[in-house]
């Protein structure tokens, strides 16, 4: 049960939180609810307490290799049992041969595979299934890798999870996540919720992200860092045992580091100097994607991955260009009682909907952390 407004106990300190005065929420809907009532700004906590004293703006020696093995054994020495969501894209294929290189044990190994149209009584891995866009990475690349380096993790269980409709025609608690949590169903905010965590309560459990990319603004020269909660929103769902790898109180020097690399890469490749607003997702030219992608990740070792960041799933000389979650959206508004319950949900909380993008809530913005010139 989610809690319109609460006091925050150590626990909760590993997830980000919205703050509207002096109120502290854990879902964005109740926060932006308060936020309109009070006429009051919303602002997006990712991690204030130990983020407002750390010191940004220094570019640490260390590697980014040694900081990542540092995480993973971190992390191992933390939990009990670290269960690492792969995609086989940048971020979780470098998290994955992160802990990998550094001889730190994984628990479980779990894949997604999106079959919103099937049901799980009938469930089979068909053509249709394997080359759906939604598809593509995790057959072509996360399940042959994971079958390749099977041997060599033998102690780690692998789990390839089907996400079939029989998840989506559940009423049980779902209605209600997804309109409290963002409204956004497009990427799997409340679908991990319901299909993968559930309302897991075992101690020491963490299901492992590999969240997030580095958001970076220069102005006037100046560089700084800053985070939209729509890019964390999915994997901070309370009460999920959910942890993100790169983006934590736990160790900041990870984030730090890769925002240095970014903040590097861009004064090579916009040495205008020039104000801009960038995310490794908003580049439109696939090659300086992907160099940005090599930069602060490791290069993969495949070619399905769609150049890591955005994901995008077919060439502009094709017929259809766009975007998986797109196409997401598409099957789950395929769906009565989805379709039926956002629907309901814009019309009910239409002065909150982003008018852009009518399936989800206006962004809420983080501090900025001044980074350098």
């Amino acid at each position: 049960m989610y809690l319109s407004s609460i006091k925050i106990s150590i626990s909760m300190l590993d997830l980000p939180v919205w703050r509207v005065g002096s109120k502290t929420f854990t879902n964005k809907f109740n926060a932006m609810l308060a936020g309109k009532n009070n006429n009051t700004n919303i602002h997006f906590d990712l991690y204030d307490s130990a983020f407002l004293d750390f010191e940004w703006e220094y570019d640490d020696p260390e590697t980014l290799q040694s900081i990542m093995y540092r995480r993973c054994k971190q992390l191992r020495e933390k939990h009990n049992y670290i269960r690492l969501f792969y995609s086989g894209g940048h971020d979780s294929h470098t998290m994955l041969l992160a802990f990998m290189q550094s001889n730190t044990h994984i628990d479980e190994i779990v894949i997604n595979v999106y079959a919103y149209w099937q049901q799980k009584s009938r469930l089979q891995d068909d053509q249709y299934t394997k080359n759906h866009p939604l598809n593509r990475e995790q057959f072509r690349a996360a399940i042959p890798f994971i079958k390749k380096i099977a041997s060599t993790i033998p102690r780690t269980k692998i789990t390839i999870e089907h996400i079939t409709g029989d998840y989506l025609l559940s009423t049980e608690g779902f209605s209600s996540t997804i309109q409290q949590n963002s409204l956004d169903i497009t990427d799997d905010k409340m679908l991990h919720r319901k299909a993968l965590f559930g309302e897991e309560k075992q101690q020491g459990v963490v299901n492992l992200l590999g969240a997030e990319k580095p958001r970076l603004k220069r102005e006037g020269g100046r560089f700084y860092w800053y985070a939209l909660d729509s890019n964390f929103v999915g994997v901070s769902s309370h009460e999920t045992n959910t942890g993100m790898f790169y983006v934590t109180p736990e160790m900041p020097e990870l984030h730090r580091k890769q925002c240095h690399l970014m903040m590097k890469w861009i004064k090579q490749h916009f040495a205008d100097g020039k104000d801009i607003d960038m995310s490794p997702n908003n580049l439109i030219d696939d090659r300086l994607r992907l160099d940005l992608n090599n930069t602060i990740r490791w290069p993969i070792w495949h070619s399905e991955s769609n150049l890591g960041m955005g994901k995008k799933i077919l060439s502009n000389t094709e017929n259809y260009t766009g975007y998986a979650d797109n196409e997401k959206t598409l099957i789950l508004l395929e769906v009565p009682f989805i379709k039926r319950l956002m629907d309901n949900s814009v019309v009910e909380n239409n002065t909150l909907v982003n008018k852009d993008k009518p399936y989800q809530y206006q962004p809420c913005f983080s501090y900025r952390y001044y980074l350098g010139t």
